[in-house]
């Protein structure tokens, strides 16, 4: 199947279907009146508590199962969610479906990021190097981003990267997530909103896109786009 046709397919989901009922349902007994097909083989009854193995406690299991805290990986644990939740998504809501969610998911951590940023510099509207050197910084434990090269003209500014992203380990251990595809969309909700609120009036839009991913350097190769708003005419 095609993705266009499983997209098809899928927008015909039906969340809520008609059920018949044909279930008797039995009139309420009266308060201390019992219903007549209430005995004691029905009743409740107590829980009754077995030892797991021989003796007085529990050791000897525990023992058995025993690993400490310290064993535990959450990374390893996010990447198997990461990939369940992203096929998932596809599967009920097709590959546009899941790349609007995965877009609005980056895009409220963008605006409170910007949010912070603004405040720190008195609202002020950056300049498109100095924004991302300010972001760059404030999310040096998330990213970590170096400026390749900077192409100016009279509309845009494109700047090319190498970033180092928090979203790397899991894309790279699990075989249904991809550098440059679904799971990115994150960051492009992120990023672009950021940068448009931070630079503001200056630029119409931000766009990110990945160029390729550098397997020797364990980076990907992206560029963000920023489309200039015309100079503002003298009166």
């Amino acid at each position: 199947m095609d993705e266009d046709k499983k997209d098809q397919n899928n927008n015909n989901f039906c969340y809520h279907e008609e059920v018949k009922n044909d279930v008797h349902k039995e009139e309420p007994q009266a308060v201390g009146n019992p219903s007549p097909n209430y005995t004691s083989e029905t009743q409740p009854q107590e829980p009754i508590t077995t030892e797991v193995s021989g003796g007085d406690s529990h050791q000897e299991y525990n023992k058995e199962i025993y690993s400490p805290a310290s064993s535990v990986d959450p990374v390893k644990g996010f990447e198997i969610i990461t990939e369940s939740l992203v096929t998932k998504i596809y599967d009920i809501m097709g590959k546009n479906g899941l790349l609007s969610v995965l877009y609005q998911v980056g895009i409220d951590p963008g605006r409170k990021i910007a949010k912070r940023i603004k405040e720190k510099h008195d609202n002020q509207e950056l300049e498109i190097l100095d924004a991302l050197k300010v972001l760059a910084t404030e999310l040096h434990t998330f990213y970590s981003i170096q400026l390749k090269s900077v192409e100016t003209t009279d509309i845009e500014v494109k700047l090319t990267i190498e970033n180092h992203c928090f979203l790397r380990q899991p894309i790279k251990h699990r075989p249904n997530l991809h550098f440059g595809s679904k799971f990115c969309r994150v960051n492009k909700g992120y990023f672009e909103t950021a940068l448009k609120l931070i630079i503001g009036s200056k630029i119409k839009k931000v766009e990110m896109k990945f160029i390729k991913n550098d397997e020797e350097k364990d980076v990907c190769i992206e560029e963000l786009i920023f489309t200039l708003n015309p100079p503002p005419q003298p009166q």
